[in-house]
């Protein structure tokens, strides 16, 4: 019983005021009120229990809980990781010419926008381990990319890569001060194609305050993001990059693939268009026909995507002036094209080189120069018959670019009316056609020869002709029969613009005694007699 009960109940037993029914009544109700008292308290003290267990339950639920949301979000998370690889994947996959690399990178600097990256641009090395760099860089401000070349410098950008490679990291998170920013953009700004961005894009950049990047490394290839906050890149921020690192190391690899099958396809087809050539070459059965192979060559040349004006081939006189073949995409000059000397880059360039042994060389021409050499042509050649807006089409032009090859004393030439030169890979190309036309050349010349012995044998048959009628003359009445001898034999020779022969005989005196005529219109004339 409670003590504080126990002491009232011993309290009413000694008291002797209070009858026997009193004092029992009062210690039942006193007992009573202890049941009760005893049951609130057990039930308190369960109640109380109840409360710690479920405390101590919600406690528990509660972290188990945040758990779950953690476990949840992380999955979250990766599934959009996952996915935003997996785009990336898709593209690679999706891949058949290797220029679409290009949509490869900018899906993959998209992705990381996705992400919640803080970026500004991304880019892709292709050969993080030499000095110089190759890279396509992906600019949000433009959504493009573009290829650049970075020739090294001295500068925390190369120094702290090629430090971390040396150590042995496929990773490096690094920042640059506002001055170091600076001074690795004006060096893009001057040594690259960035050269090209706009004024206002380059201060843009210039006036961001700092620099931070993160780059992750695979076999052949480099990821970098950066920011011109100066923020560096989270843990978890660089675990992804990683992880992109090796996607885009996968699309490279097919990247290279395809490009190999390309470049066998399109050696294909340049050998193809070669043989084209040969072929026709092969077929001239006339030196007239090197003007035909011109323009095979100038039609094989389109057919492989090259961007050009003209297609010229040219021998060089003694006197510098030039015996010139010439073939445009629009149209070809129906003959061998006499070009007169005049003292200008185009002759100079060419008999210099020439005299140096130089078998190749570009030529860019601004418009001041081209306009003062086709003048000289236009005027001073065939090429006066040359459709007016032909000619305009020329002199509105902005300059003209050749890709010229010396071979001896003639030259092949490619040109397009524009400042921009042929790149690389077009002059291999134009290159492997010089030699090619060289052959046709050569052909040309042996064909020349025996056209030449040809007609010498020609010419040689008529003049025993009239030989043999001179000498079967009897009398002097004969000598017309001489007179037409030498018109039928002439006729036969093809000479050009001829429309009749005559026989003077002159005595001692320079005195014109007697005069025969034979024309291609009638017959002979008669004796004209003494004049």
């Amino acid at each position: 019983m409670e003590q504080n009960l126990q002491t009232v109940i011993d309290f009413i037993n000694k008291n002797i005021h209070l009858s026997e029914d009193e004092k029992s009544s009062l210690i039942s109700n006193l007992k009573e009120t202890d049941k009760k008292i005893t049951i609130t308290e057990f039930k308190l003290d369960r109640t109380e229990k109840v409360k710690r267990t479920t405390a101590i339950l919600l406690e528990e639920t509660i972290e188990e809980l945040e758990q779950k949301r953690k476990a949840v979000e992380a999955q979250n998370s990766e599934l959009e990781i996952e996915a935003a690889l997996e785009r990336v994947r898709s593209k690679a996959l999706a891949m058949h010419h290797s220029d679409e690399l290009l949509n490869v990178i900018s899906e993959a600097a998209k992705q990381f926008e996705v992400l919640g990256f803080k970026i500004d641009s991304a880019n892709f090395n292709v050969n993080y381990t030499n000095n110089d760099w190759d890279l396509w860089l992906y600019s949000f401000v433009s959504d493009s990319s573009v290829k650049l070349h970075v020739p090294w410098i001295d500068h925390p950008v190369f120094t702290q890569n090629k430090k971390a490679q040396n150590d042995g990291f496929d990773f490096i998170a690094g920042s640059l001060t506002r001055q170091e920013k600076d001074s690795f953009l004006q060096h893009l700004f001057e040594n690259t194609v960035l050269k090209h961005i706009p004024e206002e894009r380059k201060q843009n950049l210039l006036d961001r305050k700092a620099f931070a990047w993160s780059s992750a490394w695979s076999k052949n290839t480099a990821v970098t993001v950066q920011n011109y906050e100066g923020l560096p890149y989270t843990e978890k921020e660089n675990a992804i990059l990683r992880r992109f690192s090796n996607i885009f190391e996968q699309a490279y690899t097919r990247f290279l693939d395809l490009q190999k099958a390309e470049a066998q396809i399109r050696e294909a087809q340049i050998e193809a268009a070669l043989e084209r050539v040969r072929s026709r070459t092969m077929g001239m059965h006339q030196s007239s026909e090197l003007q035909d192979v011109i323009e095979t060559v100038t039609k094989q040349l389109l057919g492989l995507g090259l961007d050009f004006d003209n297609a010229s081939f040219c021998t060089v006189n003694e006197d510098k002036s030039w015996e010139l073949w010439l073939s445009t995409p629009q149209q070809s000059y129906p003959s061998l094209v006499h070009v007169p000397y005049m003292n200008h880059k185009t002759f100079n360039t060419i008999f210099e080189h020439s005299e140096q042994g130089i078998d190749f060389f570009t030529q860019v021409d601004n418009r001041e120069q081209k306009d003062e050499f086709f003048h000289h042509f236009f005027e001073n050649t065939i090429a006066r018959n040359v459709p007016e807006e032909r000619k305009q089409y020329v002199y509105n032009s902005s300059g003209i670019a050749r890709s010229v090859f010396l071979i001896k004393n003639i030259w092949f030439a490619i040109g397009i009316y524009d400042t921009r030169p042929f790149t690389d890979e077009e002059n291999n190309i134009i290159s492997r056609f010089a030699k090619v036309f060289k052959q046709s050349y050569t052909r040309f010349l042996d064909l020349q020869k025996a056209e030449a012995q040809a007609r010498e044998s020609q010419i040689e048959a008529a003049l025993e002709r009239v030989r043999a009628q001179s000498m079967a003359m009897y009398n002097t009445n004969d000598l017309y029969k001489v007179n037409q001898e030498i018109l039928s034999q002439l006729n036969n020779l093809k000479v050009d613009g001829l429309t009749g022969v005559s026989i003077y005989l002159v005595d001692e005196n320079e005195v014109v005694l007697l005069m025969l005529l034979e024309t291609t219109s009638m017959p002979l004339a008669g004796w004209l007699g003494m004049i």
